[in-house]
């Protein structure tokens, strides 16, 4: 949601999607940084 600084009026609200997709990317990440090193986790999110 995006709101006006100087009044708090809602001027964008944007729907969050499936409540599964964020959990199963941030599993995905985790798993990727636990078996990557920093520079080949860098590379992969790059090219995507």
């Amino acid at each position: 949601m995006v709101v006006r600084r100087d009044d708090g009026s809602e001027v964008l609200r944007v729907p969050a999607g499936e409540p599964m997709i964020a959990g199963d990317l941030l599993a995905s990440v985790r798993a990727e940084l636990d078996r990557l090193t920093v520079e080949e986790f860098l590379a992969a999110w790059r090219d995507r």
